[in-house]
This record gives C-alpha cells, sequence and structure tokens, in this order.
C-alpha cells in the first residue's frame, strides 16, 4: 500500500511538473509565439519533427544561368532532399542532424546528367551531382539568453516564414589553386527559404510533426564542375517542395540513382560531425582524392 501510495504521488508530481514547464509555453491551448519555448517547438516541427525521427523534405525546379544586360537562361531541372533528425539539447533546443542530395537534370529530357556540354567554352565536363554530408544546425537560442523569434505571417488558417540567409566567406576553391573550377577567392551567394503550415497543426502542442509546403531560391557563383572559371555572372536556382511520408514519393529515378550509388544519403546522421559540408568543399574533396588516386 506505502509503495502504490509512493508510485501514485510520484506520478502525479511528473504530471504536475510537465502541466507547469508546458505551461511555460503553451497559452489557452495554443503554443505561445512569444516565448522562446513555443518558437522552438513550432519551427523544429515544421521543418523535422520534435521526435528523434528520420524526416524527409523535397524539392524540385530549375537552374538559371544569369549574365548581366542578358535574357537568363534555363541550364538545367534540378531535385533533390535532404533527411533530417532533430536531437533536443538539455537547454531546451534542438540539435539538426541532416544531410542532403540533388541532381542536375536536361532541360527538355528531364533526365539526370552524367555528364554536360558547356556552352560558353565548349567542353564536355562531368556532372558533379549536390552531395552535402553533414547539414547540421542547431535551432534555438542554445545556451544565450537572447530572444528567439521566428518571423511568423499568421493569415488565419495558413501560416508563413520567410528566412534569408546571406552568404560571404573565403571559397573552398581559390583561383590560383582551381582557376577553372573557381569563380572567384570570395564566396558570395543567399538563400531565401519559405515555409508554409496550416496555423492549427503549427501552434497544436499535441503535433510533432506536421505537413509543410517550400519554396526556395539561391543565388550564387557557377558550380565548379561547369569549369567556367571567372566567366562574369551566377546561377539562379528556383524550387518548390514540401515534406514527404517517405521517400518513395520522390520521382523513381532519382531514388533509385541513391539506393544504387549513394545509400547512405537515405538515413539522416546519428550523431553531430563538424564542420558542415557544402558543394564546394564536397567538390575539392572529390578533386584532392581523385588526384591522389
Amino acid at each position: 500500500m506505502i509503495l502504490r501510495t509512493f508510485f501514485i504521488s510520484a506520478l502525479l508530481a511528473c504530471v504536475s511538473t510537465s502541466a507547469f514547464a508546458q505551461a511555460l509555453y503553451v497559452k489557452n491551448g495554443k503554443l505561445d509565439l512569444d516565448t522562446n519555448r513555443g518558437n522552438i517547438e513550432a519551427f523544429v516541427k515544421l521543418r523535422a519533427s520534435t521526435k528523434p525521427e528520420d524526416v524527409f523534405t523535397w524539392w524540385t525546379g530549375s537552374v538559371f544561368a544569369v549574365e548581366l544586360g542578358k535574357k537568363p537562361q534555363r541550364l538545367f531541372g534540378f531535385e533533390g532532399f535532404n533527411v533530417a533528425r532533430m536531437l533536443k539539447l538539455d537547454n531546451g533546443s534542438y540539435q539538426m542532424l541532416s544531410r542532403e542530395f540533388a541532381v542536375f537534370r536536361d532541360p527538355v529530357s528531364d533526365e539526370i546528367l552524367k555528364t554536360w556540354k558547356n556552352p560558353w567554352t565548349d567542353e564536355t565536363v562531368e556532372v558533379f551531382q549536390i552531395q552535402n554530408d553533414p547539414v547540421n544546425h542547431v535551432m534555438g537560442p542554445g545556451d544565450s539568453d537572447r530572444p528567439y523569434r521566428m518571423p511568423w505571417v499568421i493569415k488565419d488558417n495558413q501560416t508563413m516564414l520567410q528566412i534569408d540567409v546571406p552568404l560571404a566567406y573565403p571559397s573552398p576553391l581559390p583561383v590560383k589553386d582551381y582557376p577553372a573550377e573557381s569563380a572567384g577567392d570570395l564566396y558570395v551567394g543567399s538563400e531565401h527559404f519559405g515555409f508554409y503550415v496550416d496555423t492549427r497543426d503549427l501552434l497544436s502542442p499535441r503535433t510533432n510533426n506536421i505537413p509543410m509546403q517550400l519554396t526556395w531560391t539561391r543565388s550564387g557563383p557557377w558550380m565548379p564542375w561547369m569549369h567556367m572559371g571567372q566567366q562574369p555572372g551566377l546561377l539562379l536556382f528556383v524550387a518548390m517542395g514540401e515534406k514527404l511520408d517517405n521517400p518513395k514519393q520522390m520521382s523513381p529515378d532519382l531514388l533509385a540513382l541513391v539506393k544504387a550509388d549513394f545509400p547512405k544519403f537515405l538515413k539522416a546522421p546519428t550523431e553531430k560531425i563538424a564542420p558542415n559540408a557544402t558543394s564546394w568543399n564536397t567538390y575539392r574533396n572529390y578533386l584532392e582524392s581523385k588526384s591522389a588516386n
């Protein structure tokens, strides 16, 4: 009897503690987006899941060549995916563990390209698909005391979120070492994400993983495998996508390629590895490995 009383008391204490903790970021039965924790929980379940499960986000779109004074030219179709897993940290933030893979497609036939004839140089080059592993990020303020607020735009039953990421850092492919592959010693670009979810799903404290649609735009240098050197211009990626229930929902030829040649991209990483991979340092590693062999 004493043991049962102790067990019930302990259970009630846990429930009481949980209810108190939830009250700090739940208001009137909804996530309170005026709190750090409410923002963290909302953004994590939008992007992936508050449970440590693999979540696939897929996109499809086009890649344009942009040159000053000329009409943009559609060079490639583009399709890819990210697989992510969120691990909750002691401070309430989440560690995102992910990797991503994408392919360039023929703009007419839509076939996945293995080689490409550069119309500027007439050189036929090997197409190097996007293979970024890992792509990790802490969602939340971490150990900082700073406020963590996402720029939500709530319109009745739809919530929208835009995140802009301007970039400028030393290129992993300096011109002196990689004259054909490098557009310059400074990598300059930007990425722009738009996310769209149902407001009721987003604000519900009972949901862990919610449907999400997205748009994605990226501006940046020529891909190094294009061998454009310092030719003036840039690439513009424009895509749309959504979360998938499972990888079988992506294009069959993309899934077949990944299963056959890049199977690790069908599972999220299980531990944090640094630094993050980019298409530029991944390609540099590929060139170094190729040269060594």
